[in-house]
C-alpha cells in the first residue's frame, strides 16, 4: 500500500468520525422519537433479548417482632405499559404525588412501604405526573372518582391478592412469582453488602417457585432484599418493546398538544420574517454598494458596530415597544423585530459590490429607472445570496424560542415549534420521547429547503460573501 493511498484512508476515516460526531445528537433524537415512553434515556439502539426485570425488594422480618410493622405492597397493573411514571399518594404520604414512585415489574406498577402502621388510609395513583386515579379494583359505578382505601393490619396488606409471594421464613428464602408470560426465567437475590446469588426456579402452574438457604447473612439493621429476574425474549418482541410510532400519533391527535398549529405558524413567521428581510435588506444593501449619498460609508459602519452588542441586549426594549403597540399574540409581534438584519445588509452590500459597474451604467445609458435595474439586473444576479439569506433567516426563526416564548402568552393560539415542544417539560420529569418525536417535525422543513436550495446556498457562501 503506497504512502498516498494510506493517507488518505487516514483522512476518510477522519472525516467519517467527524461526520458522525456532528451528526451524533441528530441520531439520537431520531432514534429516541421512536423509543417506547419511559426508555428515552437509555442509549441502547439494538433491543436486547435478555431482559432484566428489577422485582421490589423482599422485606425481612425484624429480629424483634415489634420493631416495625409488617410491610404494605401497593400494585397497579399496566400490561401494556401506557403511562412512563406512576406513583401512589395518599395518606400514608401526605398526599405528596412525587414522594413515593412506583417500580414496573412485569405489567404491574409496585411500591412497598415496609413500616406502615396499622390502620385505614385513602390512596391514588398519579401517572405521567399529572393523572390522578383511583384504584381500578376498589371503584364504584356509584362514584368512579372516589379515593381508593386500604385496610393495614399487622400481617404484609396489599390493594390486590399478592402476585409476588416471596417470602423469608427461618434460613431460607421461599421465592414465590406469578409470571406464566416468561420462558425459564432466572432469579437473583442480592446479599446485604455482597453480590447477586443465584435462585433456582421451577415452575408451579403460572408461578415459578424457589429456595434459597440464607443461613449466615447478616441481615441486622436490614428491612428488605433486593431482587431481580433475568429471562430471554425473541427480538421481535425486543423491537416491539423498545420502538413505537404511537409517539407521532400523540402528538398529530392529542388536542393537549396542537403540533399542526405550532407547525403553521413556525411556517408563517419564519417564513414572513425571510421575504421582509430579504427585500429590506436588498434595498438597502443596492443603496449602500451603488448609490452615493453623504455619510454612506460612515452609517453602514455604524450600522456594522451594532453588530458587536449582544442581542439579548434589545430584548427589553424590543418587548416594551412590542407591548405598546399592542403586538402580543400577534404574528407582526413576532416577525418585525427581527426583520432590520445588519448581517443581512452585510452581505448584500458585499455581493452587489462584486457586480460589473458596466452593467448599472448601460441600464441608465437605455433610460433604467431604479426599479428597472433591481428587476433585471441585481435580483437575477444575485439569487445565490438572496436565497442564502433567505435560508439563513429562516432556520434562526423557525428555531426561535426566547422572542416566541416573551411575546405570546402560555395560552396563545400562536405558539410556535419550539414553545411547543416545552410543553414535554414537566416540573419534574421531561417526555423525552415525545419532544424527540416533535423535533423530528421540526427538522423537517429545514432540510427540505437546503435539499431544494443547497446549489444557491452553497454558491452564496462561498462567492457572495468574500467578495468585494
Amino acid at each position: 500500500m503506497s504512502t498516498r493511498t494510506l493517507q488518505s484512508l487516514v483522512l476518510n476515516g477522519l472525516l467519517l468520525l467527524l461526520l458522525f460526531i456532528v451528526l451524533m445528537p441528530l441520531l439520537w433524537m431520531l432514534v429516541t422519537a421512536f423509543k417506547q415512553r419511559g426508555q428515552g434515556m437509555n442509549l441502547q439502539v439494538i433491543p436486547s433479548t435478555e431482559v432484566v426485570v428489577e422485582l421490589e425488594p423482599t422485606p425481612v422480618p425484624p429480629s424483634d417482632p415489634g420493631e416495625r410493622f409488617a410491610p404494605v405492597v401497593f400494585e397497579l397493573p399496566d400490561p401494556d405499559r401506557q403511562w412512563s411514571t406512576v406513583t401512589v399518594a395518599g395518606e400514608m404520604n401526605g398526599w405528596n404525588p412525587q414522594a413515593s414512585p412506583m417500580r414496573w415489574v412485569i405489567g404491574v406498577w409496585t411500591r412497598t412501604f415496609p413500616d406502615l402502621a396499622p390502620g385505614t388510609y385513602q390512596y391514588k395513583f398519579v401517572a405521567d405526573g399529572d393523572g390522578w386515579m383511583g384504584d381500578p379494583g376498589n371503584l364504584t359505578d356509584d362514584d368512579p372518582g372516589a379515593n381508593s382505601v386500604i385496610e393495614v393490619g399487622d400481617t404484609p396488606t396489599s390493594n390486590i391478592p399478592l402476585s409476588d409471594a416471596s417470602r423469608i421464613e427461618g434460613d431460607r428464602l421461599l421465592f414465590d412469582l406469578a409470571a406464566p408470560g416468561l420462558a425459564e426465567p432466572e432469579a437473583e437475590v442480592r446479599q446485604p453488602g455482597g453480590e447477586w446469588v443465584p435462585v433456582a426456579l421451577e415452575s408451579d402452574g403460572g408461578r415459578w417457585r424457589g429456595e434459597l438457604d440464607i443461613a449466615g447473612w447478616d441481615l441486622s439493621g436490614t428491612h428488605t432484599l433486593a431482587r431481580r429476574l433475568r429471562h430471554t425474549i425473541s427480538f421481535g418482541e425486543a423491537w416491539s418493546r423498545t420502538y413505537t410510532l404511537a409517539n407521532f400519533r400523540q402528538i398529530l391527535t392529542d388536542p393537549d398538544y396542537p403540533f399542526g398549529t405550532f407547525f403553521l405558524n413556525s411556517l408563517v413567521v419564519a417564513t414572513g420574517c425571510g421575504l421582509i428581510t430579504v427585500v429590506l435588506c436588498l434595498l438597502a444593501g443596492y443603496a449602500f454598494a451603488v448609490k452615493r449619498f453623504w455619510g454612506r460609508d460612515a452609517i453602514f459602519w455604524a450600522l456594522f458596530a451594532s453588530m458587536l452588542i449582544p442581542g439579548l441586549v434589545f430584548v427589553l426594549p424590543q418587548f416594551a415597544i412590542v407591548n405598546a403597540l399592542g403586538w402580543r399574540n400577534t404574528y407582526q409581534g413576532m416577525i418585525i423585530p427581527h426583520v432590520a438584519n445588519v448581517f443581512g445588509l452585510f452581505l448584500m452590500r458585499q455581493y452587489i459590490r462584486t457586480l460589473p459597474g458596466d452593467l448599472f451604467a448601460a441600464a441608465r445609458v437605455d433610460g433604467a429607472g431604479e426599479w428597472q435595474v433591481l428587476r433585471t439586473i441585481v435580483i437575477p444576479l444575485s439569487m445565490p445570496i438572496i436565497v442564502t439569506l433567505f435560508l439563513l433567516t429562516f432556520m434562526m426563526q423557525w428555531s426561535n424560542f426566547l422572542w416566541q416564548l416573551i411575546v405570546n402568552s402560555p395560552d396563545s393560539p400562536l405558539r410556535t415549534l419550539p414553545v411547543g415542544l416545552a410543553l414535554f417539560r414537566g416540573q419534574h420529569d421531561v417526555d423525552w420521547e415525545l419532544m424527540m418525536s416533535g423535533a423530528c417535525f421540526s427538522v423537517v422543513p429545514i432540510a427540505i429547503l437546503f435539499i431544494v436550495a443547497q446549489r444557491y446556498f452553497i454558491e452564496g457562501l462561498t462567492a457572495g460573501a468574500v467578495k468585494g
